[in-house]
């Protein structure tokens, strides 16, 4: 039975690839320790919702804008703890994203550049795991991360016959701007 037949949006920011490898083997054993849904996202961080997919002009200057303030945070992503957020993609079941709660703040220039193409910002930043029915994970958390090379990108999601059940697909990587400061 398919539950939702509709395509979602988002803007994600993906980290490198060998990030996403130490991230790879935490997902087996979390997978082997009972915890179904650790195969059923991509290793990334939703950051919006979209209305539309975007432009390459405005991931290219959003792309700007995250690694400023990257910079602010001492120029990489680093994980703090794990945590989950709420991640609606069904209306009958609520369902979770789990991972590490990234030390990401984005300022309201990211936001309001892309204002009328948002329909929901997630907070915290988590750099995706798994997908989870309950908001709490019991088992290991996964293994600490942190990364200066990451790319914007469009994603899209489609919920297939379970909260574990996804098809998605990550658009063009817009990669963030070297450790430079770029002024707007």
């Amino acid at each position: 039975m398919i539950l939702n037949t509709c395509k979602y949006n988002f803007l994600a920011l993906v980290p490198h690839r060998d990030t996403r490898l130490l991230l790879r083997s935490w997902s087996a054993s979390a997978f082997n320790a009972s915890c179904p849904g650790a195969w059923s996202f991509p290793y990334l961080v939703p950051i919006a919702r979209l209305k539309r997919p975007l432009d390459a002009k405005d991931l290219k200057q959003l792309g700007i804008i995250l690694r400023n303030d990257l910079n602010r945070a001492g120029g990489k992503a680093v994980s703090l703890e794990a945590g989950s957020i709420e991640f609606p993609l069904f209306s009958s079941e609520k369902t979770f994203l789990y991972g590490n709660v990234l030390n990401i703040n984005i300022s309201e220039d990211f936001y309001a550049l892309i204002e009328k193409s948002i329909s929901m910002n997630f907070s915290p930043l988590i750099l995706g795991t798994a997908l989870t029915e309950k908001p709490v994970y019991k088992g290991a958390p996964p293994p600490e991360t942190v990364f200066r090379a990451a790319a914007l990108a469009n994603m899209e999601i489609t919920p297939m016959q379970n909260i574990f059940s996804l098809e998605w697909k990550i658009g063009r990587l817009y990669w963030l701007p070297r450790r430079h400061v770029y002024i707007l």
